[in-house]
């Protein structure tokens, strides 16, 4: 048995979400997250998803 683990590709301006459930959908089915901004304020962020790891 051999196992192999492959970097699919590299996005330096990335973030890891996790784990997944943060993610939610808007009526219009795009992929929202809850962040705080720098004035320590809720904001809804729209966001494009890349692959699934674990949970993340």
């Amino acid at each position: 048995m051999v196992r192999v683990r492959l970097d699919q590709a590299l996005n330096e301006q990335g973030i890891i979400i996790p784990p997944q459930r943060t993610v939610q959908h808007d009526t219009a089915g795009q992929a929202t997250v809850l962040v705080v901004n720098a004035q320590n304020q809720v904001e809804q962020k729209t966001v494009r998803l890349g692959g699934v790891q674990d949970d993340r």
